[in-house]
Formats: C-alpha cells, sequence, structure tokens
C-alpha cells in the first residue's frame, strides 16, 4: 500500500544534528556541540569524508570520555537505518522493535540525510493512535488532530462519519429480515426473543476487544497469524463457555425452561468463539484490499458480527427447541 509522501521518514526527518568525522577527538565534537542550537543531541552522527553514515555516538558517551580519545573510538553501530521514502509509522516499529530513540535516515547509498528523533516518534505514536481511535468508530478522513474534529464544519464532520453507519445500517436490516423470518418460531417459543440482545452484545464485545488487541499487534509486530487464530479462538470457546454457563443459569432462572437456558449458553459459548476469529479476520481481508485495518473495528464489523451472532443463535434454538 502506498503511503502520501507527508507520512515519509524523509518528510519528518530532522536535519539540523550534529555531524562529525570519526577523526574527531571528544574536545572537538563537545566544541561543536556548544556552537549551535541542535534539533536533536541525543547522539551525534558520525559520518565518512563522503557523507556515508558510520556509527553514532550517544552523548552520555562523549561526557564520561576523556577529551583526547577518539571519536571512533566510542562510536557505536547504527542498529538500523531507514530510507527517507519509508512510512513513518514502520519508522516507529522499527525504533520499537530496536529500543532506540534516534533513528537515521539515509539514501539509497547509505548517505547520512538527517534523522527521525524522539519527539517525532511520540508525535507519530500519538497521530497514529488517534487514527486507530477513529477509525474504530467509523470515522474516516483527513483528521490529524482531535482539534480538527471539534472545528470542523458540520457539513464536513457528517461526510466522515456518515458512510460506515449506512453500510452498518444495511446490515442491520439484513439481521431484522432475518429475524422476521423466525416470526412463527418466536410466538410458540417467546422466551428466546428475552435474550437476543445479550447474544449480540456479549459477542459484540468480546469481537472488540479481540479486534483492538489484533490490529495493534498487527501494526507494531511481526508473528504466526495462522497460531494466533487458533490460540484466539480458544481464548474465545474459553471465556464464551464461562460466559454462557452464567448466562444458562440466568436464562433457566427467568424462563423456567432447562431448554431455552442450553440454548442461551450454547450459542453464547459458539457464537463468542467465532467472534475473536471474525474479529481478526476482517481486518485481515481489508489489509489485503490495500486498506487500513483499523476501518474493520468500526460500524462495520460491528454489524456484521450481530449477524452473525442472531444467525448462530437462531440456529442453535431451531436445533435445540426441535424447530428443525
Amino acid at each position: 500500500m502506498a503511503h502520501p509522501l507527508s507520512e515519509s521518514a524523509g518528510s519528518i526527518m530532522v536535519k539540523n544534528v550534529p555531524v562529525t568525522k570519526e577523526s574527531a577527538t571528544v574536545a572537538q565534537v563537545l566544541h561543536l556541540l556548544s556552537k549551535d542550537n541542535w534539533d536533536d543531541i541525543h547522539s551525534v552522527v558520525v559520518i565518512s569524508d563522503h557523507g556515508f553514515l558510520l556509527g553514532i555516538v550517544p552523548i552520555h558517551s562523549l561526557l564520561i570520555s576523556t577529551k583526547e580519545k577518539l571519536i571512533k573510538h566510542i562510536m557505536k553501530k547504527v542498529p538500523f537505518s531507514v530510507h527517507p521514502s519509508l512510512d513513518q509509522e514502520q519508522v516507529v516499529i522499527q525504533a520499537i522493535h530496536n529500543d532506540v530513540q534516534f533513528v537515521p535516515v539515509v539514501d539509497n547509498e547509505n548517505r547520512f540525510l538527517g534523522a527521525v528523533t524522539a519527539d517525532q516518534i511520540i508525535d507519530i505514536l500519538h497521530d497514529e493512535h488517534l487514527e486507530d481511535l477513529l477509525h474504530t468508530s467509523g470515522i474516516h478522513g483527513d483528521i490529524e488532530h482531535m482539534s480538527d474534529l471539534v472545528k470542523a464544519r458540520v457539513q464536513s464532520l457528517v461526510l466522515i462519519r456518515f458512510p460506515w453507519l449506512v453500510v452498518g445500517l444495511v446490515i442491520a436490516f439484513l439481521a431484522s429480515f432475518f429475524i422476521s423470518q423466525f416470526e412463527t418460531f418466536l410466538n410458540h417459543n417467546v422466551a428466546i426473543a428475552f435474550f437476543i440482545s445479550m447474544v449480540a452484545y456479549m459477542s459484540g464485545a468480546i469481537n472488540t476487544q479481540s479486534q483492538l488487541i489484533f490490529i495493534r499487534a498487527l501494526t507494531v509486530m511481526r508473528f504466526n497469524i495462522a497460531s494466533y487464530l487458533v490460540r484466539e479462538f480458544f481464548i474465545g470457546v474459553i471465556i464464551g463457555g464461562s460466559i454462557g454457563l452464567i448466562a444458562g443459569i440466568g436464562a433457566y432462572l427467568l424462563s423456567k425452561d432447562f431448554l431455552v437456558a442450553l440454548t442461551v449458553g450454547t450459542a453464547l459459548l459458539i457464537s463468542m468463539g467465532i467472534s475473536t476469529l471474525i474479529a481478526c479476520v476482517v481486518p485481515l481481508v481489508l489489509r489485503a484490499w490495500g486498506k487500513d485495518p483499523a476501518i474493520g473495528s468500526g460500524p462495520f464489523a460491528t454489524a456484521i458480527q450481530d449477524l452473525v451472532s442472531i444467525t448462530i443463535y437462531f440456529t442453535v434454538s431451531l436445533l435445540i427447541l426441535g424447530g428443525l
């Protein structure tokens, strides 16, 4: 997926950082640091005569070294560097993985161009978190700061928030149509109707939990997705079984019908287990389509989950209560 130039490493890097040669002494570098108001002085960049990146010297290494010592003797290897076209979120991910606060930016020949500093990394984390948070609510558009939402025109806000809600509404109508096909069944099993919202809510709740964790993991980690899905499904089954047992007891106390209680408990077990898979599969499908995976945790995924959980509930009801 292509990333806007404004969200690349080259667009956020700072260029006014201290740079020196490996033949310089600690005293010379300390003098260099005092001569300018640097954008960042977390580290001093060491380059060759032709501008190639050789390493970095953390400021604390300078302060504990003798003034006569050469930079090449205290220089540290750069854990990694990035190309200016790399997406800013990928820069942050690599910085977190390597536990660094200073990311050199180099060209194709490893010439030093600038650096992404701790300030930029924190700002990017904030912006990406805000973007994911808005996407989980189905809000999409060019929103970079919360102030953009507060100050935006009414027309703009409506256009940003409306589309995915319409998609959710369409799927909700499908769920309503599906329920209407069981009118006769519900007339003979009124107690089943009492627990429709509970099954839908609990399935949606565990879906939201799984999705938030999965999307963030998908963004900042590398892991075996197949193993993760199996693990998440078992978590859903365990939680669904526990919730189903509690709900089944409650359903029995309300309805005085063991089969209704069994229906509610079984439906929650199955629905909550499958919900955890839907929570992961929807973002994966969206990513395969070149979309932001965070979009999958908005009203679109919520509506899909409602449709699936209601389908499961009525299928289980028909099987247990003799409708099939």
